[in-house]
């Protein structure tokens, strides 16, 4: 008869199993895998949530600083980035403005320009996405794979590895 454990969080009683292993202290821990997971993506959501807040932030005082608008729209373009593009950046800004409603109000005139340069940079015409046809596409592939090999040599014995586990026929040498 299998061992079975309570977990803490949903109080089920379930098959040993289901609890991960602590390295640390060899042992089970008191989660089961299902409430573990749940609990490790929203801490880290909440501490993704904390850097950004903080990066806002000190965006902000950088713009507080700023002698120019062409130095805020530089920082503008470099938090942009930071945050992997508009989606991103707008995401973060939406959370870190909800915060800061919770917190007394400071008008400033450089967060002004700031958002001028915001709405500024998102009218702007993006450029066209190029449309590839699938001989282009799969040449694109082929030269940075290529391109990838020669970089890191070492990818192609872990690749040559990883095929040979499941049909089981190691080759003799690896190019």
């Amino acid at each position: 008869m299998s061992e079975s454990k309570r977990c803490i969080k949903c109080l089920s009683l379930q098959p040993v199993e289901n609890f991960p292993w602590q390295r640390q202290h060899r042992a089970r821990i008191n989660m089961c895998r299902e409430c573990r997971n749940k609990y490790q993506r929203e801490w880290l959501a909440k501490r993704k949530a904390e850097r950004d807040g903080k990066t806002l932030g000190q965006t902000v005082l950088s713009i507080n600083r700023a002698k120019s608008s062409s130095t805020i729209e530089a920082i503008l373009q470099d938090t942009v980035a930071e945050f992997g593009g508009w989606a991103g950046f707008v995401t973060a800004w939406t959370r870190y403005i909800k915060d800061l409603r919770k917190q007394p109000r400071r008008k400033s005139k450089k967060l002004a320009d700031f958002f001028t340069c915001v709405i500024r940079m998102m009218e702007a015409p993006q450029p066209p996405t190029p449309v590839l046809e699938d001989d282009e596409l799969a040449d694109l592939i082929m030269d940075q794979v290529r391109q990838l090999i020669v970089d890191h040599p070492e990818i192609v014995a872990i690749a040559a590895e990883a095929v040979c586990v499941d049909d089981k026929s190691a080759p003799d040498t690896v190019l």
